[in-house]
């Protein structure tokens, strides 16, 4: 196993599945691993309220890329967090993550007759498996959220309602769906189907139960 570097993107799921396993158990020790896990990754990997790529085990060097992917599991973990221990500590942190990532992943443009379109900025990792993360983390974040902030599912609602109908007649997306770029050779990815159809079905859960 390369334990070369320490990355987001491996630290933050594995504190949603120790964080989960304890929702489902009530052991203690999944809780305490979770949270050691969040608490880690907060405090080596957050830059201005985004969490950076990776740390270099030997050297500590940082990558400072920022990718959806990092953003989404740890809102989502944070969600978790402070829905399971009610420290006000886990909200605020989370809170200013999602706001953060509303400039870093969108954009809000004006068109000619003066309305405004929601865009997702372009980045070749904002793949449809990421935007499927995102969406599921801002609905756990609704759920826990006690203002009720609609906004970013509100911006990312924006984006999905425009790419509805950009499937093939096939009923796939590509793999960068939303994200302006395109891989025809790969149109059939299932991580990219599953990654699209996890989007929409968390927008009709928020649209239907939640908001």
């Amino acid at each position: 196993m390369d334990r070369s570097s320490k990355n987001a993107c491996s630290n933050a799921p594995a504190a949603i599945a120790f964080l989960l396993a304890y929702q489902c158990t009530g052991n203690e020790e999944y809780l305490d691993k979770g949270r050691q896990i969040y608490d880690w990754v907060n405090s080596a990997l957050r830059e201005d309220d985004l969490f950076i790529d990776n740390i270099v085990a030997a050297t500590g060097e940082k990558n400072h890329w920022k990718g959806v992917y990092n953003q989404a599991t740890m809102i989502y973990a944070g969600s978790l967090l402070y829905e399971i221990t009610g420290d006000e500590a886990y909200y605020d942190l989370t809170r200013r993550t999602v706001n953060a990532t509303l400039g870093l992943m969108f954009s809000e443009e004006q068109t000619e007759d003066g309305s405004s379109v929601i865009r997702m900025n372009g980045n070749p990792i904002y793949k449809a498996w990421c935007v499927g993360w995102l969406a599921r983390s801002y609905v756990k974040f609704f759920e826990t959220d006690p203002t009720k902030d609609t906004k970013p599912m509100e911006m990312l609602e924006a984006v999905l309602d425009r790419e509805l109908l950009t499937g093939t007649e096939d009923g796939l997306y590509d793999p960068f769906f939303c994200s302006g770029y395109e891989d025809p050779d790969n149109a059939a990815e299932l991580l990219a189907q599953c990654g699209v159809a996890s989007a929409f079905l968390c927008a009709a859960y928020y649209d239907v139960f939640l908001k």
